[in-house]
């Protein structure tokens, strides 16, 4: 396991919404946040996301929860998702993991 997904694991355990480490409100997204996203997401097999709001964290770099629409390609409909990302100094941005939203 590297060094990168073990500070990522460990941060975004955390649930704290307020003080020092805490989860901003979602807002829209900016060209940024689209930018990481995108590159994250390239890799990933199966359904579409559409990124939709963002928060983010600041601890050691910067973690990401992107609310998503998704929908498989030849599947009707499209459900809400949340997708998390970490980017760790020192390290690219990855994956952490996606669940569906209610």
């Amino acid at each position: 396991m590297s060094a990168c997904y073990l500070v990522a694991h460990s941060v975004l355990t955390s649930q704290s919404i307020w003080g020092p480490g805490g989860w901003t409100l979602y807002r829209p997204l900016i060209a940024e946040d689209e930018q990481i996203f995108a590159e994250v997401m390239k890799s990933q097999p199966g359904g579409h996301y559409w990124p939709q709001a963002v928060a983010y964290q600041v601890l050691a770099g910067k973690n990401y929860r992107f609310r998503c629409l998704t929908g498989l390609p030849d599947a009707a409909g499209t459900s809400e998702v949340e997708v998390e990302i970490a980017w760790p100094l020192g390290c690219l941005p990855h994956l952490v993991g996606i669940k569906r939203v209610r």
